[in-house]
């Protein structure tokens, strides 16, 4: 069975994005501008904050 996987790919917009290598990656957002979700504000998803900013690790499924 093959798995293809894109060797990079990324998405940004004003004060967020992602970005994933090889189906892992980073995620960032400015809280300033975009709420934190349930899962980030109640722990169930864990995320990074520095200042205003969350950052999330992207995991390949």
């Amino acid at each position: 069975m093959k798995i293809r996987t894109r060797l990079f790919s990324a998405y940004v917009v004003g004060g967020a994005g992602w970005f994933r290598l090889f189906g892992c990656g980073i995620g960032w957002k400015d809280t300033r501008h975009f709420r934190l979700t349930f899962s980030e504000r109640n722990g169930y998803k864990k995320h990074l904050m520095l200042g205003p900013w969350s950052f999330a690790m992207l995991w390949a499924r």
